[in-house]
């Protein structure tokens, strides 16, 4: 059986399938299974991945109802707990592609280094390809998992570009009919390790398609994300993880300033604006100590807090002046 089960989501990603498909089939590792996951998918792609299937006795097709990316991601694991039997396990959506040593490299860090979790770097890219890997597998390193989960760089938030031992999987599924659904569970995965391995070089490549609903205007499902960080939050603070609840808590108020910029004003929103109003005061009360924030020194923010304060204390520095 296959060492590595690679799965992918596929919806109405017709024009950049194939090539997602081709630089899974082009790896330096070979001994993986490819299972994709068709999710009700309106437009040819179902046919592409039956013509690859046909192909390349590596992939299996999936045709499942449309259920959205967690679903998606879901069936394509429980296919691989009942079906393979192989130790490893990686997504990669399907508008994003991979470098050549993408497998080869990860594989190799986490025997290198005895661990479960292999970080890949990555970036974000519409027409940027390193063709050149041969110093990829030189770019090997470990990190502590707390250490990583800090890291912007590495982005523990994400689940993509990482190579994981199946069995961290047992009783972890994504969230169905969430929006950033790896906010919702990376985290569980990422703190059953003590330690994590790290490839050091850009070997996963994101495209940035804006007729995703991640990157549209704003709607009430982008709550899901402040759910997923008071989530995150609360596990680190029962875990006893204080660095991580920092960092996410900074996090978490940027999200709250940025969707009350996206929504100030607009009256279809006016509910929506006082309930993250009320969080991002809450946090900024409740975490003072740990912010070390105030109105004078961090005025950007305080003033989606607390607008009417805002326009006092502008007045009242205009007086001064």
């Amino acid at each position: 059986m296959p060492n590595i089960s690679v799965i992918v989501p596929v919806y109405k990603v017709e024009k950049y399938l194939s090539r997602c498909i081709d630089s899974i089939l082009n790896q330096t590792y070979t001994d993986f299974e490819l299972i994709l996951v068709d999710d009700g998918s309106p437009d040819n792609c179902g046919k592409i991945c039956d013509d690859y299937a046909q192909k390349d006795s590596r992939i299996t097709v999936i045709h499942k109802e449309n259920g959205g990316l967690s679903d998606a991601r879901n069936a394509g694991i429980d296919w691989t707990f009942e079906n393979s039997n192989s130790e490893w396990l990686t997504f990669i959506d399907s508008d994003d592609w991979v470098h050549p040593q993408y497998l080869e490299s990860m594989v190799n860090a986490n025997e290198k280094f005895g661990t479960d979790i292999c970080f890949g770097r990555d970036c974000i890219s519409e027409c940027f390809y390193i063709s050149d890997g041969s110093n990829i597998l030189e770019n090997i390193y470990e990190l502590p998992t707390e250490d990583a989960f800090l890291n912007k760089e590495l982005d523990a938030n994400a689940i993509c570009s990482r190579l994981f031992k199946k069995s961290l999987f047992d009783d972890i599924r994504f969230p169905i009919g969430k929006l950033h659904e790896d906010r919702f569970t990376s985290y569980r995965v990422y703190f059953k390790v003590d330690n994590v391995s790290v490839v050091n070089y850009p070997i996963y490549y994101y495209f940035v398609n804006d007729e995703s609903i991640v990157h549209s205007n704003w709607t009430p499902r982008k709550m899901d994300d402040l759910e997923a960080a008071e989530n995150q939050m609360a596990y680190f603070k029962t875990n006893n993880f204080p660095r991580s609840y920092e960092f996410v808590l900074r996090d978490y108020i940027h999200i709250m300033v940025v969707f009350l910029r996206n929504i100030k004003g607009k009256k279809e929103f006016a509910e929506y604006e006082k309930i993250i109003r009320r969080k991002l005061r809450n946090s900024l009360r409740n975490d003072k100590k740990i912010l070390q924030m105030s109105f004078s020194n961090d005025f950007n923010t305080y003033k989606y807090a607390y607008p009417y304060l805002a326009k006092v204390y502008n007045r009242l520095r205009m007086i001064k002046k």
